[in-house]
């Protein structure tokens, strides 16, 4: 986010001879004492549909395509303007009266110029104004506090649409969209970070996620597919006190990234016995062979509900914090988080 991702952030899906290999390998042996259960299919709305289809099998799910070649490893491989003002009447004066209708009934000639009409006026943009009203947002806080210039320059975009009367949801769109690209560019320097900050951010992730879903399954789902430039991620933004978990995931990257540029660290990439365990931490969720298979299967997972699909990336994220072993957590961690700072 994720962010956030964007619908049109592609995710490539990588699929080699050895994870199939791998794949037949470990569908033999991972064994769970539970069947799969079919996920509910059907209730979407069309329109719901047609955005999953192209979130995900278009390219741009948020995590589908980039986890496919890591979870075939896991597997094995209005008032009236007038009331109210009072009306001052003055005695009638026959002269003053008469000049007046003379002025008003006389005839008015255009301009021979035309550059004389006078344009309508709009009032100069107002950049601190603007910065004191985001200022008591903590996430603006905190870019201003990290990000001096970056921030600077957004605000000063930003005022010049408020200055040219433009709605104020599209003002926040822009400065979202902003916030999105500048994460994506910094990507790279979130992922350097010490584990702790991989760590925060996968909990706020799921903090942020359950937080979603209190709100609905589409809520979360949108979240998921699209980062923090889905609509109703914007909306929630736009509106003071509706979006603190969306404020404090994205604060969370940004805490790495300004720590990996600091102090960049070096992660291994996660082995095929990092893999197993993950799958057994998703065996105590209640994960079967099934649903493993359904959740690297992008097809598969468009015909499931958004509240499957939440749930189940909740469990996905909620088994990587919840891996005792500090090296193997690393090395998944560093792994996993890469669609979500860089989608």
């Amino acid at each position: 986010g994720t962010t956030g991702p964007s619908a049109t952030t592609a995710y490539p899906a990588t699929s080699t001879a050895s994870t199939s290999r791998a794949l037949a390998t470990t569908s033999e042996e991972e064994d769970f004492d539970y069947e799969p259960q079919r996920p509910r299919r059907g209730w979407l709305k069309a329109l719901v549909i047609v955005l999953l289809l192209a979130a995900v099998i278009g390219g741009g799910g948020w995590f589908v395509m980039q986890y496919k070649a890591p979870l075939l490893e896991l597997l094995g491989g209005s008032a009236n303007p007038k009331d109210g003002v009072p009306v001052v009447k003055a005695e009638r004066d026959p002269v003053k009266s008469s000049q007046v209708q003379t002025a008003a009934t006389a005839p008015v000639s255009p301009p021979k110029d035309p550059s004389m009409v006078a344009a309508p006026a709009q009032r100069p943009p107002d950049p601190v104004a603007l910065d004191m009203a985001l200022q008591r947002r903590p996430l603006w806080a905190f870019m201003k506090s990290r990000f001096p210039d970056w921030y600077g320059d957004r605000v000063k975009e930003a005022a010049v649409m408020v200055a040219a009367e433009r709605p104020p949801r599209e003002v926040t769109k822009h400065l979202v969209d902003a916030l999105v690209d500048y994460r994506r560019k910094n990507a790279d320097l979130a992922l350097k970070a010490p584990t702790g900050r991989h760590k925060a951010i996968a909990n706020a992730f799921l903090e942020n996620l359950q937080s979603l879903s209190a709100r609905g399954p589409e809520v979360c789902y949108a979240f998921i597919s699209q980062g923090e430039s889905s609509p109703v991620v914007v909306d929630l933004m736009s509106t003071p006190d509706s979006s603190p978990s969306v404020e404090k995931h994205a604060i969370a990257i940004f805490e790495a990234v300004a720590e990996g540029k600091a102090q960049p660290v070096a992660h291994d990439r996660p082995k095929k016995e990092d893999y197993d365990v993950l799958a057994s931490q998703l065996g105590k969720l209640g994960w079967s062979q099934a649903d493993l298979q359904m959740f690297a299967d992008p097809k598969a997972l468009s015909a499931a509900t958004p509240s499957r699909v939440c749930q189940m990336v909740r469990d996905w994220f909620k088994a990587h914090v919840e891996i005792t072993d500090a090296a193997v957590q690393e090395r998944l961690l560093f792994e996993t988080l890469r669609p979500v700072v860089g989608g």
